[in-house]
């Protein structure tokens, strides 16, 4: 009979399991599981390694579910920790080291866990997926199946063949993760579905490579859910292809905040519909501040972007570092507009293709002083319709940039206040309908320079700018010009000096 702190804390040993990491262990750790489910007893390895393989045959899975899932599992309420668990050579497909189905009202804690996929001694990958061979694989019983508070902490997810972490059709009461790595999966470090309220804090996915789309973080919100209430926060990714992915197809993403993050990632962040996908899909109410990353790419191919249902809306950046060539894009399709966008206190260059309403930038910084940056310019738009530029800096050195591009679209109601320019080419280029242009200040740099260029515009007042009309050694450039804008262009109380 066991004592009362066995029946409190109870070890895997105790049901005939070796934590050697040689010795199948998969049954014993399983009626380990089973007794702390069945008595409130919290599972602690004591940090030994346990091999974990396919050896129970198929896990009493979903209802109605025509799937065969091996490994270990859980169904009811739980606290595992200090547990090490690798999983065996040559495993069947769709063997995972941990599957929780955990039913509603339920409370799963995994803490202070190690997960081992073994992912070179695996050989069963037929599947999409590279056999499903997650390392903790968290499924509903049905589509959108509402589960307990699942609690992921202070955990190693790494070596997997396809996720370190995979939540698949479920929608959780509540689920945070937390002081993880996910290291070295094939896949992604960590895939989710389907979940609303939801906490990614303090976590690190590095070194995914295998099978697309290779991501530290990917949301894939299927069967057209919408993804709701994500915050993701002080997390890092490296040396994946993509840091934190949210690819809609064919659902949506509604609320998601991401702060505090870092990303060496050639796409540190990414919002991203797919070019075959022909019903409306939003990104909508998406917050990400005080992030570090290459770049923040939004990508919408979605024809049925303009019916108002689908596009962007409610778009906030702030206080982020961009150190890509281009920073930010936002690409939406020729049909496509996105409304309500905002991009506050940045660092970076800036590009919007497609058609876009009410975008606000403010104290955006953008120096362009790499040689390899040579053509980019400062901010693109093409297409926007009530833009507000305010209180921004741009710098460039190279003759052929434009710090404001805007001359390949259609562009009303446009108003550019409180700038700084320094350049060796165009401050600003533009065309269009209603173009305000109040109290910049034009710094020539070099031996030619436009402050200001309109071509087919009307309406424009040009007024309380001024030209500081040198270069940097006290001469006036041969051909410097304070602007070139239609005459009929109302101008007051702009001074050169």
């Amino acid at each position: 009979m066991m004592n009362d702190f066995e029946i409190n804390v109870v070890s895997p040993i105790k049901f005939g399991a070796i934590g050697d990491s040689i010795t199948d262990d998969t049954r014993a750790f399983q009626e380990a599981i089973n007794f702390a489910q069945d008595t409130g007893a919290i599972l602690d390895g004591f940090g030994k390694t346990y091999l974990i393989s396919d050896a129970m045959g198929k896990i009493p899975s979903s209802a109605g579910s025509t799937r065969i899932d091996y490994g270990l599992y859980i169904n009811k309420s739980i606290t595992i920790k200090n547990t090490k668990l690798k999983l065996k050579d040559n495993c069947k497909d769709f063997t995972s080291v941990l599957n929780i189905y955990s039913p509603k009202d339920s409370f799963v804690n995994i803490e202070n866990v190690t997960i081992n996929g073994n992912k070179e001694n695996q050989m069963h990958t037929s599947s999409r997926e590279d056999g499903g061979m997650h390392g903790i694989r968290i499924y509903g019983n049905t589509l959108l199946a509402e589960t307990g508070y699942i609690h992921i902490n202070k955990c190693s997810i790494n070596n997997c063949q396809s996720d370190g972490l995979l939540f698949r059709g479920i929608s959780p009461q509540r689920a945070v993760i937390e002081n993880c790595s996910f290291e070295l999966n094939t896949r992604n470090g960590m895939t989710d579905n389907a979940l609303d309220n939801v906490n990614i804090k303090n976590c690190i996915f590095s070194g995914t490579k295998g099978t697309f789309p290779e991501s530290g973080y990917h949301c894939e919100p299927d069967d057209y859910q919408i993804i709701n209430c994500r915050v993701i926060e002080g997390c890092i990714t490296k040396n994946n292809v993509t840091g934190f992915r949210f690819d809609i197809r064919p659902g949506n993403c509604d609320g998601i905040t991401i702060t505090d993050c870092y990303s060496s990632d050639n796409e540190g962040i990414s919002f991203i519909t797919e070019s075959s996908e022909t019903n409306p899909r939003f990104f909508r109410n998406i917050k990400i501040d005080n992030c570090n990353m290459k770049q923040i790419i939004f990508s919408h191919n979605t024809a049925e972007l303009g019916s108002g249902i689908g596009g962007y809306n409610n778009i906030r950046i702030s206080n982020c570092t961009l150190s890509n060539i281009i920073g930010i894009t936002f690409k939406s399709s020729d049909a496509g507009i996105g409304k309500q966008i905002s991009i506050d206190n940045c660092y970076g260059t800036v590009m919007f293709v497609g058609r876009f309403q009410g975008v606000n930038i403010k104290n955006l910084t953008s120096k362009l002083t790499e040689n390899t940056q040579r053509g980019v310019n400062g901010l693109y738009i093409t297409t926007m319709k009530d833009l507000v530029i305010d209180s921004c800096n741009f710098e460039n050195i190279n003759s052929i940039s434009v710090s404001i591009d805007l001359r390949n679209g259609n562009y009303e109601n446009v108003k550019i206040k409180n700038c700084s320019f320094k350049t060796d080419g165009y401050s600003i280029f533009v065309k269009g309908d209603k173009i305000f242009i109040d109290g910049n200040t034009f710094y020539a740099r070099g031996s030619w320079n436009y402050c200001t260029r309109g071509e087919n515009t009307t309406n424009v007042i040009y007024s309380n700018n001024i030209h500081v009309n040198k270069q940097m050694n006290g001469t006036i450039p041969s051909g410097a010009y304070v602007d070139n804008l239609p005459l009929e262009a109302i101008k007051t109380n702009n001074i050169t000096v």
